[in-house]
Formats: structure tokens, C-alpha cells, sequence
């Protein structure tokens, strides 16, 4: 469980439209989900929280939606958030692996493929 958000956080996620919905399906009831941990604690972060409905918010261990949320919150993070936490697993080589296998990021393509058939028989 992460720690309780500083007011200035949760002041950025109500701002940043990817917040307002859950990234997955669209809907607009949402859960914030810290999809980082590090040092066993959830980072309190922008980039690493993503929003979920509380349908998919159950399904984060799912190793395919886990790829899809990998995904989305590598490609929310700029390379010098990524240097910092990249001391024994590459994330900058992780997020290029993803853009490979998925395409370029945007809100809509994660949809896209979390909403195709091919990816769903994978859940």
C-alpha cells in the first residue's frame, strides 16, 4: 500500500486527462492504482499511478493486463524517472520491448488492444 498521496500529487492526477477515466475500458468510475513499487513500497509518483475501474483494478496480477498497464505507465514516464529506478532491471529497454510488441503509445491504442479479441483470450 503506498504511502497516503501529498496534496500537490493528487492535485496533478485531477488535472492530466488520462486520469478521468479508467484506462482500460473508459469508465468513468476509477480507482487510482500505484502500479510501481520499489523497495516493496508504491511510489508516489505521477507517471506509476494509473487509473482503473474497480472491474480491472481487480485484474492488475492478470499477467496480460499487468503487460498492458507496464505498458502504459513506462510510456508515462520521462527516461530520467526511469535512470532512477533502472539499477537492476532495465525500464528504458522494458518500455522499447512493449513499443515493439504493442506500437506506439496513446490512451486510445491501449484500449484498442486491451478491447481486441486476440488480446482478451490471453486474460
Amino acid at each position: 500500500m503506498a504511502a497516503k498521496m501529498p496534496p500537490e500529487l493528487i492535485k496533478t492526477l485531477r488535472e492530466d486527462d488520462f486520469m478521468q477515466q479508467c484506462c482500460l475500458c473508459g469508465s468513468q468510475q476509477k480507482q487510482w492504482h500505484h502500479h510501481f513499487e520499489f523497495a516493496r513500497k508504491a511510489l508516489n509518483e505521477a507517471w506509476c499511478i494509473l487509473p482503473l475501474c474497480p472491474k480491472h483494478h481487480d485484474m492488475v496480477r492478470v499477467i496480460a493486463v499487468r503487460q498492458l498497464l507496464d505498458w502504459a505507465m513506462l510510456n508515462r514516464a520521462d527516461k530520467a524517472d526511469l535512470k532512477k529506478y533502472s539499477r537492476f532491471y532495465d525500464y528504458i529497454e522494458r518500455r522499447k520491448q512493449l513499443n515493439i510488441l504493442f506500437g506506439t503509445f496513446s490512451p486510445r491504442r491501449l484500449r484498442e488492444v486491451f478491447n481486441s479479441n486476440d488480446y482478451l483470450k490471453r486474460c
